[in-house]
C-alpha cells in the first residue's frame, strides 16, 4: 500500500547506525538510532548470498563503512511528512 517492495533479499542495506552488539539491551522503546560513535555501521535486510533467518529488516549485520562487496549496497529513502 505505501510502495515498500522488495526490501529483504536482494542486497544488505548500508544504514546511518552505529553497530553495538547489545545495544537494544539498553536502548530507547522508541526509534532507537543506535549509538553516537562507533568502527562499524548496521546493515539490514540480508542478501541473495544471506541464511533465510536473515532476510528480515530487524536482523542486523554490521561492518566497517569502508568494507565493499556485491550484496552490498544502499536504499534512496526520504521523509513522507
Amino acid at each position: 500500500p505505501v510502495g515498500a517492495l522488495d526490501m529483504a533479499g536482494n542486497a544488505w542495506e548500508w544504514t546511518g547506525d552505529h553497530f553495538h552488539g547489545y545495544f537494544y539491551a539498553e536502548s530507547p522503546p522508541y526509534n532507537p538510532t543506535g549509538p553516537v560513535s562507533g568502527d562499524e555501521r548496521v546493515l539490514r535486510g540480508g542478501s541473495w548470498i544471506s541464511y533465510p533467518f536473515m532476510l528480515r529488516a530487524a536482523y542486523r549485520g554490521h561492518h566497517t563503512p569502508e568494507t565493499r562487496h556485491n550484496y552490498s549496497g544502499f536504499r534512496c529513502a526520504r521523509d513522507h511528512r
